[in-house]
């Protein structure tokens, strides 16, 4: 799970100025590109010409993430689909109508 069977350094504290927010959005950008299993494939997906410009539009796809509302609903779904998968019957009847059943 983790690279050399060791966590990485931790980062107590958040970026205090752009740049570094800018330098750490780069290196996760460019972390998530060493990901995909082969350069030309990712060229495929990304039409980019060099492994630089694939870097710059994950970093522009990274953007969507600090997004308040897009997070939350995000969390949400996620949420939702785990509640749905462990209790199928909250699916097909509300909270208040399995609250009653369950009460009477």
């Amino acid at each position: 799970m983790f690279p050399n069977n060791a966590p990485g350094p931790s980062s107590l504290s958040p970026p205090t100025s752009e740049a570094e927010l800018r330098a750490l959005r780069r290196r996760a950008a460019s972390a998530l590109w060493s990901l995909v299993p082969s350069a030309a494939a990712g060229r495929v997906y990304l039409a980019a010409r060099s492994d630089a410009d694939a870097i710059d539009q994950v970093d522009e796809s990274l953007l969507v993430l600090g997004d308040v509302y897009c997070n939350k609903h995000l969390l949400y779904a996620t949420l939702e689909l785990l509640f749905v998968r462990l209790m199928p019957e909250l699916s097909e009847k509300g909270v208040a109508e399995l609250w009653e059943e369950r009460l009477a």
